[in-house]
């Protein structure tokens, strides 16, 4: 968080460009483009993106993959010149299957191919989160950990309601 002169605080460059292509990356029909002009402006705003805190904090919250094809997007676009180091950082930056899968499933159209792919990545971040922290309050068994993501109502409802959302998913692609 930055605080200006006015006492108003904002978010810092870089994680306000980090939280724009995130947002960007995600599929919508038909697909907005507000995010190539936010990218574009805050990349060429005052203050400077601080490429060193872009590349952290895209690390850490396993947004790297996003942060490298939108900004490769950008700069292939020639909508704006980038420092070479960052997409080179990024780029060489090892991408975790999590971080893999969560992009597909953002970047493609909601389907039951998709839906499938959400219960695995869910499934994995269940168990990082254990491997994690193995002191969190992580409900035992997958299927309560999916009743609790999904919002399912209780585990005997858990797979009728897994079966409307998959059926919704399959009629929309």
């Amino acid at each position: 968080m930055l605080q200006l002169p006015s006492g108003l605080r904002v978010l810092d460059p870089a994680d306000h460009l980090l939280l724009v292509l995130a947002h960007g990356a995600r599929w919508q029909g038909p697909a907005p483009i507000r995010w190539v002009a936010d990218a574009v402006n805050l990349i060429r705003g005052e203050p400077a993106v601080d490429w060193d805190r872009f590349f952290a904090v895209a690390c850490s919250r396993e947004l790297s993959l996003v942060a490298a094809r939108l900004l490769a997007w950008l700069q292939a676009s020639q909508l704006l010149e980038l420092p070479a180091q960052v997409l080179a950082k990024l780029e060489a930056q090892p991408i975790a299957w999590r971080e893999r899968l969560l992009y597909a499933i953002e970047t493609e159209p909601p389907g039951w191919r998709s839906g499938f792919s959400e219960l695995l990545y869910i499934g994995g971040c269940r168990r990082a989160l254990k491997r994690e922290n193995p002191a969190c309050e992580a409900p035992a068994s997958y299927s309560a950990f999916l009743c609790h993501v999904l919002g399912a109502p209780s585990q005997r409802a858990l797979a009728a309601h897994l079966g409307r959302e998959l059926w919704r998913r399959r009629r929309s692609t």
